[in-house]
């Protein structure tokens, strides 16, 4: 398959509700860019990112906690969304509450440290949005 039929399948196996599809997005579609011309364009780039983050939502809505996980690391590191330690921490915080991780606790820490009080009361109050949002058969 060529890189635009893997982007292709990829997306809208996603766009059909395949979970693997939607927290394996940003690996697979991102092989588009290795095309130049691809590489270089604004409408694809922002599709990408837009999708990466659309897709983990709903991954984790469905219940696969690891999305959390990489949606907690694109707002720490500002890589696909503007950098945002609040929402960093709210998926930490998801992560935490749905995950039977050993490491969760020192990944809630790392995405926690620096925040104040209020950071972390908003947090905590995004997360609990997050999770009410996940599917009833999850919770």
């Amino acid at each position: 398959m060529s890189r635009e039929e893997v982007f292709k399948a990829i997306t809208f196996a996603a766009e059909n509700g395949e979970v693997r599809a939607q927290l394996d997005y940003s690996l697979y579609a991102s092989r588009i860019f290795e095309d130049d011309k691809n590489a270089l364009d604004p409408d694809l780039i922002r599709e990408y990112k837009d999708n990466t983050i659309r897709f983990l939502e709903s991954a984790g809505a469905s219940g696969q906690s690891q999305a959390y996980v990489r949606l907690s690391d694109i707002y720490k590191n500002g890589s696909l969304a503007p950098q945002d330690p609040v929402m960093a921490y709210a998926y930490a915080e998801a992560y935490i509450q749905t995950s039977t991780s050993r490491y969760g606790a020192s990944f809630l820490n790392g995405a926690m440290s620096g925040l104040d009080s209020a950071q972390l009361r908003r947090g905590k109050e995004i997360a609990t949005q997050i999770l009410n949002g996940r599917s009833s058969t999850q919770q």
